[in-house]
């Protein structure tokens, strides 16, 4: 209830391109005690739509509110929202003071959106694209400025690095895995990249990183999952597209964006480490397996094995002894499990597998179509069982698509130049 006329709402707004935003809410202020919070957009007061105002309107309409009840109508901005997104940093660097950045943008209701990235500007070699969010520019938060405000912060940008991180909300970034930026320098453009990588159905997995190689010294490392290179994303790129995107590289700065389960397992406190020991080189190690599509679950543990207290059934398998198994087929599982010596074997398993569906800092995958959706299912039930000998427990000997696809992958998508043994 507004007291008397010249009574202050104690309340601050934003008027932005499509919306009028909460800015603050003053905790003694008329509304300190209500449900009006920052970053809801304004509907109606009073019974009046004031949709489209702008900032000279709204002021007016504001100053004419009379004494008595005010109501004020909102929509809260969802706050899962701001979860459903992958955070991703993109760097460049502007040579003059005075250099334009390359983007264009809009000041709307949901933040300040990318518009446009021109495909020579400084950050075309970026992750920055059309419909993210910015949500800081080089460590200043950006989050619920107006158009003025952003564009001063722009301004007040010197020549040298910068740095602005946003929030992509596309399927196509969608992730249980942690984003990790990984750079290296390509001395010339014939330059061997170093590492070597599997095209699976629906990812691209590093296979190998050489110790001597470009990426030797990074946090580039087997079973991450690529997600772009220098600005490209190449989820769902085929071997052929992808490799043409490797040999298109010129010198310099290599800009890898991975996805890495294995640290959003730990951040998240889902993995746990069982060591156990083998007697020989041919002991058993006491537990069955399933591969699936996805990921390499425990089936079951001997109570006399040497894993027996250590691993659970549906425990999923994500190292052992520090080699990753993502993107394994059968084959090459019971290849990895086979060559280990006798002595202690170290299995990080994840505690409960994650699954492709909105948790924090993810978005769910593309909508399937239902002949895609028929393939998945056929996929997922054609698993195989596979026992401590390395035999199949099913009576026929049958490959799943996805093995097959990984198969073909392992034996011919390869890192540039490089050749894969084994």
């Amino acid at each position: 209830t507004k007291p008397s006329v010249d009574s202050k709402l104690g309340f601050t707004y934003k008027v932005l391109e499509d919306g009028i935003i909460v800015a603050s809410v003053s905790g003694s202020g008329l509304f300190g005690n209500t449900a009006l919070a920052k970053g809801q957009e304004i509907i109606s007061i009073n019974g009046k739509n004031v949709q489209g105002y702008d900032k000279t309107k709204f002021r007016s309409f504001l100053g004419d509110i009379a004494s008595g009840p005010v109501k004020v109508v909102v929509v809260d901005k969802p706050k899962k929202w701001a979860r459903l997104a992958t955070n991703l940093t993109c760097t460049a660097t502007k040579p003059e003071a005075d250099s334009k950045l390359g983007f264009t943008y809009k000041t709307k209701k949901d933040g300040i959106m990318v518009e446009t990235v021109k495909e020579e500007g400084l950050f075309s070699g970026t992750d920055l694209a059309k419909g993210q969010e910015v949500l800081s520019v080089n460590g200043t938060s950006v989050q619920g400025m107006d158009k003025s405000e952003f564009k001063d912060v722009l301004a007040a940008l010197g020549a040298g690095e910068v740095s602005i991180v946003v929030a992509d909300h596309s399927a196509k970034w969608a992730t249980r895995g942690e984003i990790v930026p990984i750079t290296a320098t390509k001395p010339e453009a014939d330059s061997k990249l170093g590492f070597t990588y599997k095209v699976h159905k629906d990812s691209i997995n590093v296979e190998s990183v050489k110790p001597d190689g470009i990426f030797g010294n990074t946090e580039l490392e087997k079973g991450q999952e690529i997600m772009s290179i220098n600005g490209t994303n190449v989820r769902g790129y085929n071997r052929s597209g992808f490799r043409d995107v490797l040999s298109a590289l010129p010198a310099g700065p290599v800009n890898i964006v991975v996805s890495d389960a294995f640290k959003r397992m730990i951040a998240n406190g889902n993995i746990v480490t069982a060591t156990a020991t083998k007697a020989e080189a041919d002991s058993k190690l006491g537990f069955t397996y399933k591969v699936l599509k996805h990921r390499i679950t425990v089936e079951t543990v001997k109570e006399d094995g040497i894993f027996a207290g250590k691993l659970k059934s549906g425990f999923e398998i994500m190292r052992i002894n520090s080699s990753s198994v993502a993107g394994l087929d059968r084959n090459e599982f019971r290849a990895l499990l086979n060559a280990l010596p006798a002595g202690d074997v170290k299995i990080d398993a994840c505690v409960k597998p994650e699954k492709a569906s909105p948790s924090a800092s993810t978005v769910a995958p593309p909508v399937l179509t239902k002949a895609d959706q028929d393939e998945e299912d056929a996929e997922e039930e054609d698993f195989i069982y596979e026992n401590e000998d390395g035999e199949d427990k099913d009576a026929e000997d049958k490959p799943s698509a996805g093995s097959s696809l990984a198969a073909m992958g392992a034996a011919s998508a390869l890192g540039t130049g490089m050749t894969k043994s084994g």
